[in-house]
């Protein structure tokens, strides 16, 4: 996650000038608390409710809420797994995947993933649709559908929750199977790690090399470079206009104060502080094994 999350946060705040309040949030929030969460696992040998549990025994209730936060993370995170894993496969077919043809990642992610639906109503009470054209105002539409639609006049919004329509077989499959590589790791127990680093640990930098030379041979690179380089420091304390993708206002304002929440924010979901796992890990370590060589 850290792979595609770090650089969309730069750009999306500030690009160079997001590397300063990230270093101070690093360096006051970050490693302080990933040592404090790694001592207290080491130095207890228990999982985050015994070890809180053995501080105090009222802080067991904060341990369960982390363990619960996990939970609802770990449901939704497992279908973006899923979704990861079909578009793995969809890049190992021969030619050019689907997805890759220019303009067609929305229609790709939308309708074939997840075949979402569309309510289309006409905006006006006056008037009424062409009698000879097609009527998208009475049943839930796909998402070339809506494209025809709106091109007619129609307003168009997600269908909701209830009126997705059937499930998508395929995508639910991966999303068990995905499960089932997370419920062997988990009844392998830590035995699971060592087989695991050998992908973990030397795929982020293959992926970082593969993306760093895609990405400087693309076209306006350099501008890129230059925005990623070049920090503006008045947008930490002052707030700014949000841009569309054409660089034009979109009315809608940022408060500078945003910029230093998504590096704090960042910090925690980079390093999983405040969930529990690094008191897991650590538990195995021995009781005086060096932190900072860990």
């Amino acid at each position: 996650g850290n792979i595609w999350r770090f650089p969309y946060m730069c750009y999306r705040n500030g690009g160079a000038a997001f590397m300063i309040p990230y270093v101070i949030s690093i360096t006051t929030l970050g490693y302080p608390l990933f040592v404090l969460e790694t001592a207290l696992g080491q130095g207890t040998g228990k999982s985050p409710v015994g070890a809180l549990g053995t501080l105090c025994p009222r802080l067991k209730g904060l341990a369960w809420l982390g363990f619960s936060a996990n939970a609802c993370i770990t449901c939704y995170y497992m279908v973006v797994l899923s979704w990861a894993l079909k578009y793995l496969i969809a890049s190992c077919t021969m030619g050019t995947p689907e997805f890759a043809i220019e303009g067609n990642a929305p229609y790709y992610f939308q309708h074939v993933m997840l075949d979402k639906r569309y309510f289309c109503t006409w905006p006006s009470k006056e008037t009424s649709p062409p009698p000879d054209a097609e009527r998208y105002d009475v049943r839930s539409v796909e998402w070339q559908d809506r494209d025809r639609a709106m091109e007619m006049g129609y307003s168009c919004e997600n269908a909701g929750f209830l009126d997705e329509g059937s499930l998508n077989m395929e995508q639910v499959s991966l999303f068990l199977v995905v499960w089932g590589i997370v419920l062997s790791m988990v009844f392998m127990g830590t035995k699971s790690l060592k087989y695991s680093i050998y992908v973990t640990l030397p795929l982020p930098y293959v992926v970082i090399v593969i993306m760093f030379f895609r990405g400087v041979t693309l076209e306006g690179a350099g501008e890129g470079l230059k925005y990623y380089l070049t920090p503006k420091i008045d947008i930490l304390f002052n707030d700014r206009q949000e841009l569309n993708s054409q660089g034009e206002p979109t009315g809608k304002v940022l408060p500078a104060v945003n910029i230093w929440l998504s590096a704090a924010s960042h910090i925690f979901y980079s390093l999983g502080l405040g969930q529990g796992m690094l008191i897991t890990y650590s538990s195995y370590n021995p009781s005086h094994y060096p932190i900072q060589a860990n």
